[in-house]
């Protein structure tokens, strides 16, 4: 497998290397591309390099055997009653690997803590240019909510995040029994793809917000896409006793939607980010951090810019 991914690389280049100096022609930048390119193809294919290459990619997937195993071995501990009777909701946005909602749904299990659902996110409830069917959806859907009252200068996701979270949040540790206004809310949503899953038996207390890999060229809208998330996950806090929004690394580089909600206030005061999600030790967090939120703290943890800790001052004393 690995000397097929050396073959595509190397193909690859020499295609673009034809195809640029049929482009450039006799140019004077011919010799000096064509010299680049001739030593990056010489890279690739050397052998000393290639050796490298796989020393580094076999050195990785070590670390990583070993933060599986060292999180899989410390998990039951750690975890241990730290969701004793509480509830949690997990949504995953558009790109998070399916079994990073798994293993986060099991470390809660594993706390004693009860998935209400696992929910995904439908693209068209954070993508900007979706904005005038959440606002026609969510405000139809307000008027008919008589427990919810929501500021005439509310923003658009501020006020479908209250709409939201009246299907699948309460401040009952718990969880309280799905109502009729539950249910229509869900069914909506459901039904104009906003969000896809099974319906819950049940409101959570919490909820686990997972972020997928920031796109490697953040488009023109993925500032609004940062507003949107930091709204939603904003009014979710206020629905219930608690939030935490986990997600890789590169969610938490400048321009990501972890890094936008870290540095946005109130928000940062009052939902919790891990940016490690992507890994064991980081599912782990995210629910140490959840069990904390429980309790009325924040904390961002993890090993990207914007966090305070590697984990909870007081995962390792209870």
């Amino acid at each position: 497998m690995t000397r097929l991914r050396y073959a595509v690389v190397l193909v690859s280049v020499v295609l673009f290397t034809l195809a640029l100096g049929i482009a450039l022609g006799g140019g004077p930048l011919q010799g000096q591309v064509r010299g680049t390119l001739q030593s990056q193809v010489e890279a690739v294919t050397d052998g000393a390099g290639q050796r490298s290459l796989v020393s580094r990619n076999r050195a990785l997937a070590r670390t990583a055997r070993f933060d599986r195993g060292f999180a899989e071995a410390v998990s039951p501990q750690l975890l241990e009653d730290r969701l004793t009777e509480r509830s949690v909701v997990v949504l995953s946005l558009p790109g998070v690997p399916a079994a990073v909602t798994e293993a986060v749904a099991a470390d809660i299990d594993t706390a004693g803590g009860t998935v209400t659902t696992s929910l995904q996110v439908g693209r068209d409830l954070v993508d900007p240019t979706a904005r005038p069917l959440v606002d026609e959806l969510s405000k139809r859907l307000l008027a008919d909510l008589d427990d919810r009252d929501v500021p005439d200068d509310a923003s658009v996701y501020t006020r479908a995040g209250v709409v939201a979270a009246r299907a699948l949040l309460t401040t009952a540790d718990a969880g309280n029994p799905m109502d009729d206004a539950a249910r229509s809310v869900f069914n909506t949503l459901t039904t104009a793809r906003l969000l896809h899953g099974p319906e819950p038996q049940q409101r959570a207390s919490t909820a686990v917000v997972l972020l997928p890999e920031a796109r490697r060229r953040p488009g023109a809208t993925s500032g609004g896409r940062s507003l949107i998330l930091t709204e939603l996950v904003t009014a979710f806090d206020e629905a219930g006793d608690g939030v935490v929004v986990g997600g890789p690394p590169s969610a938490a580089q400048p321009r990501g939607l972890l890094a936008a909600l870290r540095r946005t206030a109130p928000a940062a005061e009052q939902v919790s980010t891990v940016d490690s999600t992507g890994v064991r030790a980081g599912q782990v967090v995210a629910v140490l951090a959840l069990a904390e939120q429980a309790e009325g703290s924040t904390g961002h943890y993890g090993v990207a810019p914007g966090a305070d800790a590697v984990l909870p001052a007081d995962a390792l004393t209870e």
